[in-house]
């Protein structure tokens, strides 16, 4: 994949043949909460390797009150608090 290029192999035994496929450049972006369970290698691969902390309180009822206000949805500042506290730092929890 290094070179755009992926071989394919076609068919099975001994009557099977292997075929080149050119493969226009690409960017691939990946995410994972697991990266314990990525391999050396497939990491290896990746230009990049970045770590994302998680969101803070503050930041978080930043993001519920905006939210609210997008889906005209009231809600004060101690609901917008509360919200941001259990979501434990993850905006995937505070929806």
């Amino acid at each position: 994949m290094e070179d755009f290029q992926l071989d394919i192999v076609l068919g099975k035994g001994p009557a099977a043949r292997s075929v080149r496929l050119a493969i226009a450049p690409f960017t691939l972006v990946a995410a994972t909460t697991r990266t314990g369970l990525i391999t050396g290698p497939l990491r290896d691969r990746f230009g990049l390797v970045a770590r994302l902390d998680y969101y803070t309180a503050s930041d978080l009822e930043k993001i519920v009150t905006r939210s609210a206000g997008i889906i005209d949805v009231e809600i004060d500042q101690a609901g917008s608090s509360e919200i941001a506290r259990r979501a434990r730092g993850k905006t995937s929890n505070s929806k």
